[in-house]
C-alpha cells in the first residue's frame, strides 16, 4: 500500500504529451445540488415516471419495466433531462485544454463535446451502441484531434442507454466479448503508460468489472481522484487488486494538473466565442443541427465571410442527405464525411471576427 498518496507529475506530463495518458470520466464529476449527474437523472425519471416503472433498484440507478413501450416512454425522457441541465463548463474546459488525446466517459451526456465545439476545439465524438453493430472503426486518437468515448450510450440514441439490468450485461456483454470495443480505441488502450480516473463510484460492482475491461495492460498506473470507494474494505481491495492510486494533493487534482500543463505551455489552444450569432451556430452544431448551422452561417451579414465556401458546404450536406436516405453510402463513409463537414464549418466560425 506503499506510495498510493504519491503523483508523478513529470511522468503524467510526459505521457499527455506523447499521448500515452487516457483520462477516464465517471458520474461525481458533476453533482446537481448534493446528487451525482446520474443519481440526478435516474432519480427525476423515477419521479417523472413512475407509472411506467415496476421497480427503481436505487444503488446501481437501473429500472424493471412492465413493458416495451413503458421504456421506451422513459428513455425519451433522458434526452429533455440533460438538455434542461445547463452545468458549469469550468470543470470541461479544464479537461478541453488539457490536451489527453482520448477521454472514456461512463456517463451518456455530451457536455464535454460541447464545450469543445464551444470553444473551437476539432474532436471526435463516439458512443457504444450495445444493440447495433459498432461502426466499422473510428478515428485514431490524437492531440489535434482527441477522442471522446462514451462507453455507456448518449443521451441522443435512446436504444443506446443503460436503463435496466438487461441493458446492462448486453453493454457489459458486448464491451468485453463480441463486437466489442473499436480496434482503435482498444490500441489506444494497450499503448497506454497513465490511466487517470475521474470522479468514479468505485464502490459499484459493475464499475470494477469496467476496470478490469479498461485494464488489460499491465504495468500500467492508474490515478483514481475525486472518487467513492465505499468502504475501508473496498478501497484496500482496489488498491490490491487493480493498483490504483488515491494521490492527495493540496489543491484540486485536475487543477493542480491543469496548472502544470499551462505552466509548460502544453496546453491546448481555445477561443471564446465572439457574438451571439456564433453562439447559436456552434448550439446548433451541439445538437446535431448542421445544415441549420451552415444555413445561419450563410445568412450573416459579415465580410469575413466567404459566402461560396458556405455555399459548397451546403450542397455537400445535400449531397450527404440524400446519399443516407438512399442508402448508397455505408455507414461509416456517412459518418468520415459527416465529421468533416463539421470540421469545415466549425473552421470557419473561428475566423470570425
Amino acid at each position: 500500500m506503499q506510495h498510493e498518496n504519491q503523483v508523478d507529475w513529470d511522468n503524467i506530463l510526459d505521457d499527455i504529451e506523447d499521448q500515452l495518458c487516457v483520462l477516464f470520466l465517471g458520474p461525481e464529476v458533476i453533482h446537481v445540488g448534493d446528487l451525482p449527474l446520474n443519481q440526478y437523472v435516474s432519480q427525476n425519471l423515477h419521479q417523472r415516471h413512475q407509472s411506467d416503472i415496476v421497480f427503481y433498484y436505487q444503488t446501481d440507478g437501473l429500472f424493471l419495466f412492465p413493458d416495451a413501450e413503458s421504456k421506451v416512454r422513459v428513455s425519451r425522457q433522458v434526452k429533455r433531462l440533460y438538455r434542461n441541465l445547463e452545468p458549469d463548463d469550468a470543470v470541461f474546459r479544464k479537461i478541453a485544454e488539457i490536451p489527453f488525446h482520448l477521454i472514456i466517459s461512463l456517463n451518456p451526456d455530451s457536455y464535454l463535446s460541447d464545450t469543445m465545439y464551444k470553444y473551437g476545439i476539432k474532436h471526435r465524438f463516439y458512443h457504444f451502441q450495445h444493440q447495433r453493430p459498432q461502426l466499422e472503426d473510428m478515428d485514431p486518437p490524437g492531440k489535434s484531434m482527441p477522442v471522446i468515448y462514451n462507453l455507456c450510450g448518449s443521451k441522443n440514441d435512446s436504444e443506446s442507454l443503460i436503463l435496466d439490468y438487461e441493458d446492462l450485461f448486453e453493454m457489459l456483454q458486448g464491451a468485453l466479448g463480441n463486437p466489442g470495443l473499436p480496434d482503435r480505441l482498444r490500441a489506444a488502450l494497450r499503448q497506454a503508460n497513465t490511466f487517470i480516473f475521474l470522479g468514479f463510484q468505485l464502490e459499484k460492482w459493475y464499475t470494477q468489472l469496467l476496470l478490469r475491461l479498461l485494464s488489460e495492460r499491465p504495468g500500467v498506473e492508474k490515478i483514481a481522484v475525486n472518487t467513492v470507494t465505499g468502504n475501508a474494505h473496498t478501497r484496500d481491495f482496489l488498491l490490491n487488486q487493480f493498483k490504483l492510486k488515491f494521490p492527495e494533493t493540496e489543491t484540486d487534482f485536475l487543477t493542480a494538473l491543469h496548472q502544470r500543463v499551462s505552466s509548460k505551455n502544453l496546453n491546448r489552444a481555445v477561443s471564446e466565442p465572439k457574438s451571439e450569432e456564433v453562439v447559436s451556430v456552434i448550439r446548433h452544431i451541439q445538437q446535431g443541427d448542421l445544415e441549420e448551422a451552415m444555413q445561419l452561417l450563410f445568412d450573416m451579414d459579415r465580410p469575413e465571410l466567404d459566402k461560396s465556401a458556405i455555399t459548397v458546404l451546403l450542397s455537400r450536406f445535400a449531397q450527404w442527405n440524400r446519399s443516407v436516405e438512399q442508402e448508397t453510402i455505408y455507414a461509416q463513409e456517412a459518418h468520415v464525411e459527416y465529421n468533416r463537414m463539421v470540421d469545415a464549418t466549425l473552421e470557419i466560425v473561428r475566423q470570425l471576427t
